[in-house]
């Protein structure tokens, strides 16, 4: 490893890919909540269901 004068270090991070990644895992977080938040419901209408038998 060298140190150089007047030289600029490049980032060692893809802006393009790290953004796309986000919005994928953004995406499947939002995707999993719906998932649970069906499940929270089907479960409460079983529930009234078997009370009121």
């Amino acid at each position: 490893m060298r140190v150089m004068s007047g030289v600029l270090e490049g980032s060692n991070v893809n802006a393009v890919a790290a953004m796309s990644d986000m919005i994928a895992s953004a995406r499947r977080f939002e995707m999993q909540m719906k998932v649970i938040s069906s499940v929270d419901d089907n479960a409460g209408r079983a529930n009234q269901l078997l009370s009121m038998s």
